[in-house]
């Protein structure tokens, strides 16, 4: 098992290609997992949708959100 955290929808897609293309690791084995802010939390589906339009792949492989609380400092 390996875990890659990021936000950055090319570094994400990067590993991505590396792992299947160098590696040989089958697409059908990525999940991913989306961390939100509970700030957020109230669109969670969309975060989600976002991120599986984006990478191409169904919610089918996204485990459930994980949520942090983090307060902002301004």
């Amino acid at each position: 098992m390996v875990g890659f955290a990021n936000s950055d929808p090319v570094m994400i897609q990067l590993i991505l290609n590396w792992l299947e293309q160098s590696l040989g690791v089958d697409k059908d084995r990525f999940r991913f997992r989306v961390v939100v802010n509970e700030s957020h939390k109230y669109r969670t589906k969309q975060i989600q949708k976002y991120w599986s339009d984006l990478l191409n792949y169904s919610l089918d492989f996204f485990y459930e959100p994980t949520f942090q609380k983090v307060q902002w400092i301004k």
